[in-house]
């Protein structure tokens, strides 16, 4: 019996940073997802500096990957870190959203230009390496950051 929970113990270090390591922490998902959110709702307020096109494009990819994050990623994650305890995940769930204002505040005043940086890409890119989309959700957010880059790289030229 002693063996056993020796092997036991051995295996549970050796799996669990394997495992933590393929996921992102549910906090530095809702980070990505305040992130994500901030830029979307930055680009939707442009206005004529870019064509509707690309502003449709760029957004289509952000929400996508915003939902994605909530639905794949943090929801699950609070429903395993509770238990399964839905009304504790949905109450932590809404303690994020009041702290996402906040930080999306702080986001608005560091970025306060009304046009697009090649940090914003980078630092959804960041964020997508850890917790990567699959399918359309993929492609949609690539196009997404490929034109936040194209478009950014037309500003300081």
């Amino acid at each position: 019996m002693k063996y056993i929970k020796s092997v036991v113990s051995m295996l549970c270090l050796v799996v669990a940073p394997l495992s933590m390591a393929a996921y992102p922490s549910i906090n530095e998902a809702q980070s990505c997802q305040a992130l994500v959110d901030f830029v979307d709702i930055k680009v939707s307020k442009i206005g004529d500096r870019y064509t509707k096109n690309d502003i449709a494009l760029i957004r289509k990819g952000l929400s996508a990957y915003s939902a994605y994050l909530q639905e794949d990623v943090i929801t699950p994650g609070l429903l395993s870190f509770y238990g399964g305890n839905a009304k504790k995940a949905k109450a932590m769930n809404k303690l994020f959203y009041r702290n996402k204002v906040t930080f999306m505040r702080h986001l608005n005043e560091r970025y306060s230009d009304q046009k697009l940086i090649t940090d914003y890409a980078y630092a959804i890119n960041q964020c997508a390496k850890k917790s990567l989309p699959k399918g359309d959700t993929y492609w949609q957010l690539k196009s997404s950051l490929e034109t936040i880059i194209r478009l950014a790289k037309l500003e300081k030229a």
